[in-house]
């Protein structure tokens, strides 16, 4: 309703601002700008001024600089109305990423996004806000959790909670709309502030991560008891073993921190912060503490998919005693949520229940209700794969040019790395009070580089490096096939290059395809001896988070 409202005023404003052929830009209508022209007067309030002013003026604002700010702003509220399209606190978190990198909206732009997603009210508190003003951010958090992860908490819909045990349960979801309320805040400042808050928001997830751990200790026992009762745990005990085994609420809160990280790592690259002797620090980190961990934590979440959604609808049939009466209020409070949501909730046969038609396509195919979740975790997980060869390449690569001292910008001594401990400190003092990922200090940094140092030589690192490169472009390679040939982006197509999964759009994955191909080949080069007395340099004109070899 708001979108529409807004659309239609932006066509109301009548001759003055029409469209293109494409409807992609704006222009104004060269007739009623020569009319416009003659009718504005920039000198009136000019002459309207005391004759002490004149001194004080530098510039006038010419009416070509009006209409053109003006068919910005235009473009920018037409972009951003694509806000309303988004179904999930992941896509929402998408959309202010690829917003903020590619449109670079002003302040006033920024603050008009934040406030379509997130309406502020008089003495209402950031765990009270509803998305666009109708969604409770609680339930938002709640659906989150079940799509990404399942958890029996918000799954099973004829279990009886104690009142102990729904308060603890609600405490939490309230608690974690805090910290994700203000990472959409955060993100609505300019890069320098941005990174600035997302410095500190890390200590408000490592907060959520201690009370999520504790969560997933008090329904542990409680949940594992009531599926037993329901005998089904000799036929499935692989399934009973894994929501035995899994913490699902740290494993959610721990997918988004790890999330942060990255974008935060990143941002660091996009500033131009980190000096030519941080950067093996920060990519031997960013590949082997925060992505080998967020590749696990989807590599869970697909297993148990694929594993207990099945043994859930089991569970829920078999204690179906009144179609009408569901006695977990989560559910409840869920539904009408989940309606919104047919196309992407994992689940969607536990409510559709009475249809017989489904229950027979849900026999022929068990696996085609997860399509969409496992198709959106294999893109994620390619991107990921592709940042951990990336980065895996580049510390292998700077460590084999450091022992032949090729390195342009280094000087004549051996270890140019590895020497600043106060660096690598500031870099990485967000990251300690993290429950998960651990906090690597410097000295065990070293001791794993120590190690390391007399196990390889540089022929060995640069073949591990060229391996990299060339894994890192076969993922992301896959990623740009699968992506292209998605719905997803068919129904999309306005969203172009521009078009963002995580942290990552389709312009990053082409400068990272082409940035492989070329650093792969000049390390080629380099094993076989080629030019041996050229020092090489680094080049981030191509894209700021991984640069060109230069020979």
């Amino acid at each position: 309703m708001h979108r529409a409202r807004t659309q239609k005023r932006l066509d109301s404003w009548g001759p003055f601002l029409t469209k293109t052929e494409d409807n992609s830009q704006l222009k104004i209508s060269p007739t009623l700008l020569t009319d416009i022209s003659r009718a504005f007067d920039p000198y009136y309030n000019y002459r309207q001024l005391p004759p002490a002013f004149n001194r004080f003026i530098r510039q006038l604002i010419l009416p070509s600089f009006v209409y053109t700010s003006l068919i910005n702003i235009c473009k920018q509220l037409r972009k951003m109305l694509e806000i309303n399209d988004k179904r999930t606190l992941k896509q929402s978190f998408e959309f202010f990423l690829e917003y903020s990198t590619h449109e670079k909206p002003s302040l006033f732009i920024r603050s008009l996004l934040l406030l379509s997603y997130l309406p502020s009210m008089q003495g209402c508190l950031l765990s009270s806000r509803k998305i666009f003003g109708q969604i409770l951010f609680t339930e938002q958090v709640k659906y989150e959790i079940r799509s990404f992860i399942v958890p029996p908490l918000l799954t099973l819909k004829y279990i009886s909670i104690d009142n102990e045990t729904l308060n603890y349960s609600e405490n939490f979801f309230q608690r974690a709309c805090v910290p994700f309320s203000n990472l959409f805040y955060s993100l609505c400042n300019n890069h320098a502030r941005t990174r600035e808050k997302l410095s500190n928001l890390l200590d408000e997830f490592s907060v959520l991560q201690d009370e999520s751990e504790k969560l997933d200790q008090w329904l542990h026992k409680y949940l594992i008891q009531h599926i037993i009762q329901t005998n089904l745990s000799t036929t499935n005990a692989q399934a009973l073993l894994l929501v035995e085994k899994t913490s699902y609420f740290f494993q959610f809160i721990l997918h988004w921190t790890l999330l942060i990280m990255e974008y935060y790592l990143l941002m660091g690259f996009d500033l131009s912060l980190y000096s030519k002797r941080e950067l093996y620090d920060v990519y031997f980190y960013f590949a082997q503490i925060i992505l080998f961990t967020h590749i696990n934590v989807y590599k869970t979440s697909k297993n148990i998919l694929n594993t207990t959604v099945s043994f859930l609808v089991q569970l829920n049939q078999k204690q179906q005693t009144n179609k009408n009466q569901i006695n977990n209020p989560f559910i409840q409070q869920l539904n009408n949520l989940v309606q919104q949501h047919t196309n992407d909730d994992p689940l969607i046969e536990l409510i559709n229940e009475n249809n017989s038609s489904q229950k027979k396509n849900k026999r022929k195919n068990p696996n085609g209700l997860l399509a969409t979740n496992n198709e959106y975790h294999e893109q994620e997980l390619l991107l990921i794969n592709g940042h951990f060869s990336m980065s895996t390449a580049m510390h292998r690569c700077l460590k084999a040019l450091d022992i032949e001292r090729r390195l342009k910008f280094s000087s004549n001594d051996s270890n140019y790395f590895l020497r600043d401990e106060i660096r690598y400190r500031h870099r990485f003092l967000p990251f300690a009070n993290l429950c998960a990922p651990p906090y690597m200090p410097h000295t065990d940094f070293l001791h794993i580089q120590h190690l390391s140092d007399n196990r390889y030589t540089a022929s060995e690192l640069y073949q591990d490096a060229i391996n990299n490169f060339s894994q890192a472009k076969t993922y992301f390679e896959n990623y740009l096939n699968r992506i292209t040939t998605s719905k997803q982006y068919q129904q999309q197509q306005t969203l172009s290059r521009t078009f963002t999964i995580g942290i990552t759009s389709l312009i990053d994955v082409e400068s990272y395809i082409r940035i492989a191909k070329t650093n792969g080949i000049v390390l080629k080069l380099l094993l076989s001896g080629h030019k041996p007395d050229v020092k090489i340099d680094f080049d981030f004109s191509l894209h700021a988070h991984y640069p060109t070899l230069k020979l």
